[in-house]
């Protein structure tokens, strides 16, 4: 059975404070042995509870959320107890339930995975089913089926879709991108962009000539890159990868990236073309493309190997950004780590970088082991926010956590994710005195000045029912454990943290049973203002803000709008000379 079991859902409300976070308060929305919504009476939730995919919840800028659950009760069994939940706490209902029939293919469903939700209160998910799958989706009211196995392409004469084992990605107007094989004239996987059965758009197939290439070279046909997902902004844009084939293409040459609406695909990067802003210096394998992303303002963001003059293992990666025609270095290894370690320091490592369409980056980095300089396993790893050549620290291992007591130290940066407004979520472990495992977790929130501010701590209490106090034992965001490739809250991914700073997870309870939560995060309006992060906000800041008036910014554009305007001038004159240490 391939289904996240949970026994409780629950709020979390979290109003920040003019200098820092305040305390959250969790609220109880759904209690394992109450009734389960829109379900026969006398079924229930269970106490049960996994570590499946499904199990962390997925939020969008509605506040709806989406998870899987289970139920109990008569009639109830192993092939028809997991249930697909979406909507707002008091409002949840059923939207897929296994063993009914599949929309579309009409074979029962087994299980189901890589839900996703989208701001306009979309969902698509792959639903698994005898022999094959389906790829679906579900606006509220309706269910909507794309293709599923056996299903002829509605616009490609004998060829039939077969099966995907790539989760799909999901815009703001609804239309799925996905990769899939198909069978019959044509073999291979290929890509494909679909809103309902009705609206289904072939946008290449295996052995096609790839666009704007010489004549003879085609996409492969097979993926080649561990079935990495397109993504795709709110307007249609898709970036992907796809390995190449045909004339003159050999192992030096053979890997590509791709950025364009459907018909109008264009190509991003291909190993061995000159890498941009490094003189001599090509792109190398683009593999570590399987996280490549795209924005609104239709830049992507990508990972690559490079090869050329004086390239060796402690420089031989780098994250590039930019359009086609249009790219630029963001940092590379080898580099000296951005602020919060010592002079000396060099990145090693580069463990996921994302951009939204404001120009806010977010950055995983790790550093190079340096004993003279005192960077070891246990404080190399750093998250940053920012924009290019101006990345600040939002938190690093094994130093002073943020927010916390004196001595106690974060770990490192897991399962974060970027909004559009600028803002980045992440947790980590903590150590250090008075921490037990009890109380390990820390999930933190920072504006795109780097100032964290923690939001939820394990250890915390929960109203589960009027005067049934349980304690939070841990919690588990999505993506934890599963390899889940960061989002930038604009590129069709699932997200666990919206615009609105809903911060979306699961809580396991002392005592037994699991729970949803989110916290409404309310990021502190005068550290948002701290342009240069200085912990005040004062002239330094309004200077900045000032010579960004009338633009997108991004640094001055303190709430995120887009646009550098009053709003923002009101939010720093509100917090003029006060400190933003959380």
């Amino acid at each position: 059975m391939d289904l996240t079991r949970l026994s409780v859902i629950t709020v979390v409300h979290c109003v920040a404070c003019a200098a820092g976070a305040g305390a959250s308060q969790p609220v109880a929305v759904a209690v394992a042995g109450q009734q389960a919504p829109g379900l026969a009476m006398g079924l229930t939730f269970t106490t049960a509870t996994g570590s499946q995919d499904l199990s962390a919840p997925r939020v969008n800028s509605l506040g709806q959320l989406a998870f899987a659950f289970e139920v109990v009760g008569s009639g109830v069994t192993s092939a028809n107890d997991g249930v697909l939940f979406r909507g707002v706490p008091g409002a949840l209902f059923p939207v897929f339930r296994e063993a009914e029939a599949s929309p579309g293919s009409g074979s029962a469903i087994l299980s189901f995975r890589d839900v996703v939700l989208n701001d306009a209160g979309i969902l698509a998910l792959t639903l698994n089913i005898s022999g094959g799958n389906v790829i679906a989706g579900h606006d509220g009211s309706n269910a909507l089926p794309m293709l599923w196995t056996g299903r002829p392409l509605p616009d490609v004469a004998g060829v039939n879709f077969s099966s995907t084992t790539a989760s799909p990605n999901l815009s703001s107007t609804g239309t799925a991108v996905f990769k899939g094989s198909v069978s019959g004239a044509v073999s291979g996987t290929g890509l494909f962009a679909a809103n309902d059965m009705n609206n289904v758009t072939t946008v290449f197939l295996p052995g096609e000539q790839a666009p704007g290439l010489d004549p003879g070279v085609q996409f492969s046909v097979s993926d080649g890159f561990s079935n990495a997902s397109p993504t795709i902004n709110d307007h249609g844009v898709m970036a992907f990868t796809r390995p190449l084939q045909g004339t003159g293409v050999n192992s030096s040459n053979d890997e590509s990236a791709w950025v364009g609406a459907p018909g109008a695909i264009q190509l991003l990067a291909r190993e061995g073309d000159p890498a941009p802003d490094l003189t001599g210096i090509n792109y190398g394998p683009l593999a570590y493309t399987n996280n490549i992303t795209v924005d609104n303002s239709g830049t992507c963001v990508f990972t690559a190997e490079l090869t050329g003059s004086g390239v060796n293992f402690s420089n031989d990666r780098a994250v590039f950004y930019g359009t086609p025609g249009n790219m630029h270095l963001l940092v590379r290894e080898g580099q000296p780590m951005p602020e919060g370690f010592p002079a000396g320091s060099a990145i090693i490592g580069i463990q996921g970088a994302v951009r939204n369409g404001n120009g806010i980056c977010a950055l995983h980095l790790v550093a190079s082991i340096n004993a003279g300089i005192g960077i070891h396993t246990g404080n190399n790893d750093a998250l940053y926010i920012g924009t290019p050549g101006n990345l600040r620290l939002v938190f690093r291992e094994g130093v002073q956590a943020p927010g916390m007591a004196a001595g106690v130290a974060a770990g490192v940066p897991q399962s974060w994710y970027l909004n559009s407004r600028g803002e980045v979520f992440a947790w980590a472990l903590l150590s250090g005195p008075g921490i037990t495992s009890g109380n390990s977790q820390l999930a933190y929130v920072s504006g795109p000045n780097g100032n964290a501010f923690p939001v939820l701590q394990s250890g915390g209490t929960i109203e589960v029912a009027p005067g049934d106090i349980r304690t939070i034992q841990s919690v588990r965001f999505l993506g934890d454990n599963d390899g889940r490739p960061v989002s930038n809250g604009q590129d069709g991914r699932a997200t666990c943290f919206s615009d609105q700073g809903r911060l979306a997870f699961q809580a396991f309870l002392v005592g037994g049973g699991g729970a949803q939560a989110y916290i409404d995060v309310q990021y502190p309006e005068a550290c948002g203002a701290d342009i240069d992060g200085s912990n005040q906000v004062d002239f330094a800041d309004l200077n900045v803000l000032l010579e960004q008036w009338g633009t997108s910014g991004p640094e001055g554009d303190v709430d995120g709008s887009g646009a550098v305007d009053f709003a923002d001038l009101n939010i720093l004159l509100n917090g003029w000379g006060q400190p933003c240490t959380p």
